[in-house]
């Protein structure tokens, strides 16, 4: 299940997409604006993965192929539509090689190849480059990149996993290394200091060695390690770093105290979410939505035991 901007998309055990929600850019998948229960996305079948950013969806199904719909303002579809047609709800096939697991960030997608590479299409500003013209060209490791079409990224390899937050990318590589790229105004990169902008490339980061996931929020980043600690960096304003009260952002991995031992996690745009060994559900960081109603104007910055939704998931 993803749940991003207003929508909720989830795989069925048939492994088809169902949707609803409210979306101006058919990022649902329906040609209605507002659905109101669970609804089928037609043509959507042998589906392995599902990721959104602000107003696109990406589809990965088994057999390796990638499909797209919503908003394509900055490409981020990877496909280019009919002429003066800036958006689709009808899944796009895109034209990449076979992939084993799909990432976006607000308006870019990043797919990882079967071949252990990253292929990029979307908005390139912060992300590869800080150019501020999206409409050119630009260079990139010497090499030109038209931003119309999906490209391979260059001088990235062995890439084994990837996840983006709403401007950035954290890889780990198949020797179980780390690399992060794109914007760290908020220390979000996990590069041990705050700011700058930095381009992929093969230079790595210091990250605890026994990670098993990582998760990307808006502008923040945990990581879960063998053990069942939880480790955070990036934007300290809305609490999702569960570090307690700070006056500063935090450029580097830094560890959560006072929670139990986790099993798995997740963060939304401001808010980020662990599920322990019991199968209790901490939450911290900012409830936008105010559906969750934790802390002081619901907000948390401390990891919060949120019983009602216990032992469920």
């Amino acid at each position: 299940m993803f749940c991003v901007n207003n929508r909720i998309m989830s795989i069925s055990s048939n492994d088809e997409i169902y949707s609803f929600g409210k979306c101006e850019y058919g990022s649902h998948g329906h040609n209605k604006m507002k659905i109101e229960v669970p609804t089928l996305i037609k043509n959507t079948k042998n589906i392995k993965m599902i990721n959104c950013g602000i107003h696109h969806t990406i589809y990965l199904t088994y057999n390796g192929e990638v499909y797209s719909f919503g908003n394509n303002e900055y490409f981020q579809l990877g496909v280019k539509l009919q002429k003066d047609v800036k958006c689709t709800y009808i899944p796009q096939k895109v034209n990449i090689p076979l992939c084993s697991q799909i990432s976006c960030g607000n308006d870019f997608t990043i797919c990882l190849g079967i071949d252990h590479l990253l292929y990029f299409f979307g908005n390139y500003k912060n992300i590869l480059s800080n150019v501020e013209d999206f409409t050119g060209g630009f260079i990139l490791n010497d090499i030109t990149i038209n931003p119309n079409e999906p490209i391979l990224i260059p001088s990235i390899k062995d890439i084994s996993y990837i996840e983006c937050g709403s401007h950035f990318c954290i890889c780990q590589t198949l020797d179980n290394k780390y690399i992060s790229f794109g914007f760290n105004h908020w220390g979000q990169l996990g590069k041990n200091f705050i700011g700058g902008f930095y381009g992929p490339s093969m230079n790595y980061v210091k990250f605890p060695s026994d990670i098993i996931d990582i998760k990307c929020g808006s502008l923040h980043s945990l990581l879960l390690t063998e053990g069942g600690n939880v480790y955070s960096f990036g934007n300290y304003e809305f609490g999702a770093l569960g570090l307690g009260y700070l006056d500063n952002h935090i450029g580097k991995p830094t560890l959560i105290q006072n929670i139990p031992e986790i099993k798995k996690i997740k963060c939304a745009r401001f808010l980020s979410l662990c599920i322990d060994i019991d199968d209790k559900l901490w939450v911290f960081g900012l409830d936008e939505g105010e559906q969750l109603q934790i802390g002081t104007e619901n907000k948390s910055n401390i990891p919060y035991l949120y019983s009602k939704l216990s032992n469920i998931i």
